[in-house]
Order: structure tokens, then sequence, then C-alpha cells
């Protein structure tokens, strides 16, 4: 998995201690960047990886042989980092986003990415 992130700080840690205490640990591998972590995944040095669910989606998409197992879980929607005084900007985003849905292309893009349960219906600007 990739270092410091959120699977790497909290999601791993407490699945690694209940595999410890069932009698099945598991050696962690932590990689700078994602792109390491997948490649010790399809390399087989790697027996699984933990990420993001687009970053899995992704390598789903790239690479044969690999897939996902289990649900996702504490899903959070992506967003867009604007400063707070640049309303105009964070408000044409808002209506880019929902042009980019009133022609399909929205649902078009996630589709080709995988990313189709991530979709969010609601573009609002500092929910």
């Amino acid at each position: 998995m990739q270092a410091n992130t959120v699977q790497d700080l909290d999601d791993l840690p407490p699945k690694a201690e209940a595999c410890e205490a069932d009698g099945n640990p598991m050696e962690i591998l932590q990689f700078e960047g994602q792109d390491q972590a997948t490649a010790a995944l399809v390399s087989g040095k790697a027996d699984a990886m933990l990420a993001d669910s687009p970053v899995v989606s992704y390598a789903i998409t790239q690479v044969d042989g690999i897939e996902a197992v289990g649900e996702i879980y504490d899903a959070a929607p992506y967003g867009y980092v604007i400063p707070m005084d640049q309303t105009e900007l964070a408000d044409a985003i808002v209506v880019a986003l929902n042009s980019i849905v009133e022609s399909g292309g929205y649902e078009e893009v996630l589709a080709e990415w995988g990313q189709g349960e991530g979709a969010i219906n609601d573009f609002a600007v500092n929910p």
C-alpha cells in the first residue's frame, strides 16, 4: 500500500491486528507511490493492495488478472479545493459540472473509468 495514506494509517492497522489475533499475521509492504503498490500486486510481490475505490477501479481497467474484493466502505465524494474568496470560480465550476451532467458526459466518463457507483448529483459549493 502507499505509505502515509488513510489506508496505511487508519484502515489497515486494525485489520492487521485482527489477522494477528486469529493466528494469520500479514506482512505489510509500504511504497512511496500507488503505482509501486499496484506494480507489486501485478508482479506477485504482494498478494493484495488496499487503496481508494477509484484507484482500485482504475487499476482493474489497466491490468488483466486483478479484481476488487469486498464492498466499498467509508466512501466520500472527491471535490475541488478553491480559495474561499474565489466564489465566482467556484460557481463557474458548479455550472460546468452541471453542464457535463446534462450532456451525458458525466455518466460516460464515470462508466469509462469504472466509477459509476461514485456518481453524485449535488455539485454544491462548500456543502
